[in-house]
């Protein structure tokens, strides 16, 4: 406890030390003066002129300084001018990245290269993101759904000590702080309940809507923070705090940088990327940027958002290749340290939709025909059929198709097959997903029957576990079939029908309820029974 003790109080002496600049609401020590070395010539009203921002400010340089007579200098001597007095001159912060709409309180919309003065405020829309680059080289990035105004913005004519002072009502920023030279020289944010200062380092700072709490994170250096009521805190790298208006929380340790999955290739429009399990963790925070943009492309990333689950779903980016930061968000609100890791994404042109065979599907036929939808981008589709889910033993590749159907001759077996586009001359699109399907013999028509004085038989070919349908009729359409049975068996028996043609067909139903095609049409003829004539000249029908 005592060394906690100490640590927090070296870092809250060191963040202090920085300069009553760098937290001027608090009790920090005065600046340093700036030294200027008298020339022959110099009067002590003609040096305020130059240097100071009310001339008639000469008078405290004399008592300052103890001269008496202010128009009688010493050359070489050295005179000590407060920060405070000396002359600034203003200056401006530049957009140098901008993605959506940020615009200023009076409606301007911004653009790069756009010049921005003190008491101007952004407004930054739920897309809109802005990265300011300011005089000293720091950069300020203005993420989406904030309010701030720049301040203060300038820069002291003799010491060339620069102030910046930004006020952030609501919304993240993200800030890397140049180191900050000369003794006047300043970094500040103010919020509704707290002021946080700087000389150099990296941190994000946030605000509620509602103005009430902040949040700061500190990933790099030192950064001084001191709410309403008075306290200061100092946050090391790794720290962060919740603000209140009640004052500055002690610093809580930010959640470590997650450990994230090796680069991947995805192949699909929607973007999945596995979240990792960390304790601790209540939500994640993830941003995408363009690859070849490097670190400065996360200013104005593809995508960012909070999330939770266990995947990250990014939608509607084109194919390329991407980094993306991960962090995770503690049950306060607290973002910690960036994981970064990456991946590519080539899904178009997209695969067509695949119509037949069906998944699954159970095909009896000499051959196998393979249809699917005309995919917009395509010029020539590819398809493939293998034995395995792999595609590693491929028994049928093309390559040049250009229509949406293709008739293949395969052996008897079980297959997977898939589909995908070309668009132009050599951009191939990934495979779509594979289907399988099962060629099965065709099912054999019944033999022809066995004719008996009173009855017919038939008999066809099928497998073990089949139930069978039967119909006949007398007319090949089988539009009202005479006769209709379901069979468990591959027999059947039926009652003599009458003389003349008759037409039969049979279909399988397998095991797993698979139901095939019917068989091809048979005909058969049942004669007339002839067995009666006999009796025909007994009843005088016929002459003996």
């Amino acid at each position: 406890m005592r060394k906690d003790r100490f640590v927090t109080k070296v870092l809250l002496s060191s963040a202090l030390a920085l300069g009553s600049a760098a937290l001027p609401v608090m009790a920090a020590p005065a600046a340093t003066p700036t030294t200027y070395a008298i020339k022959t010539g110099d009067t002590l009203i003609g040096i305020s002129q130059r240097l100071l921002a009310r001339p008639a400010d000469w008078r405290k340089l004399a008592r300052l300084n103890r001269i008496r007579d202010p128009l009688r200098l010493q050359p070489g001597s050295l005179l000590q001018i407060p920060a405070g007095l000396l002359k600034a001159a203003p200056l401006s912060a530049e957009i140098d990245t901008l993605a959506g709409t940020v615009s200023t309180a009076s409606g301007r919309q911004l653009a790069v290269g756009d010049k921005l003065a003190v008491g101007e405020t952004l407004i930054s829309s739920a897309d809109g993101y802005a990265a300011l680059r300011l005089p000293d080289g720091s950069r300020l990035v203005i993420k989406p759904g904030s309010r701030l105004r720049i301040e203060t913005l300038q820069r002291e004519r003799r010491s060339g000590a620069q102030a910046s002072r930004v006020q952030l009502d609501s919304g993240r920023i993200e800030n890397e702080v140049a180191p900050q030279r000369g003794p006047a020289a300043r970094y500040e944010i103010h919020t509704p309940t707290a002021v946080i200062g700087v000389r150099g380092t990296r941190f994000r700072s946030m605000v509620d809507e509602d103005g009430k709490n902040a949040r700061l994170e500190v990933t790099e250096g030192l950064v001084a923070a001191r709410g309403q009521s008075g306290a200061a805190r100092a946050l090391a790298a790794g720290f962060g705090s919740l603000i209140a208006p009640g004052g500055v929380g002690a610093p809580v340790k930010l959640l470590a940088a997650p450990q994230l999955a090796p680069d991947a290739l995805f192949e699909r429009p929607l973007v999945r990327l596995p979240l990792p399990q960390q304790a601790g963790v209540a939500g994640w925070r993830i941003s995408v940027a363009d690859a070849a943009a490097g670190a400065a492309g996360f200013a104005t990333p593809r995508f960012d958002a909070l999330l939770s689950g266990q995947e990250a779903r990014i939608p509607a980016l084109p194919d390329g290749d991407y980094r993306y930061r991960l962090r995770g968000v503690d049950a306060a609100g607290l973002e910690g340290l960036d994981g970064e890791g990456g991946f590519r994404l080539k899904a178009r042109p997209e695969p067509p939709i695949a119509n037949a065979p069906v998944p699954e599907a159970k095909l009896r036929s000499e051959g196998v025909e393979f249809r699917w939808t005309q995919q917009s981008e395509a010029q020539r589709y590819r398809l493939q059929v293998a034995r395995d889910a792999g595609f590693a033993d491929i028994v049928a590749a093309r390559d040049d198709l250009t229509e949406t159907r293709a008739s293949l001759q395969l052996p008897l077996g079980r297959y997977y097959w898939r589909l995908a586009s070309i668009k132009g001359e050599a951009d191939r699109g990934p495979w779509g997903d594979a289907w399988r399907f099962e060629l099965k013999a065709l099912q054999g028509p019944p033999e022809a029957p066995k004719i008996d004085s009173d009855q017919l038989s038939f008999a066809w070919p099928g497998e073990a576990g089949q139930r069978f349908e039967f119909e006949m009729a007398s007319e090949p359409s089988f539009a009202q079939p005479q006769v209709r049975r379901q069979s468990a068996t591959n027999t059947l028996e039926l009652p003599r029908p009458p003389a003349g043609l008759w037409y039969i067909r049979v279909r399988a139903t397998d095991a797993d309820g698979y139901v095939g095609q019917w068989s091809s049409t048979q005909q058969f003829e049942v004669p007339r029974d002839w067995r009666w004539l006999w009796l025909l000249p007994l009843l005088g029908l016929i002459p003996l």
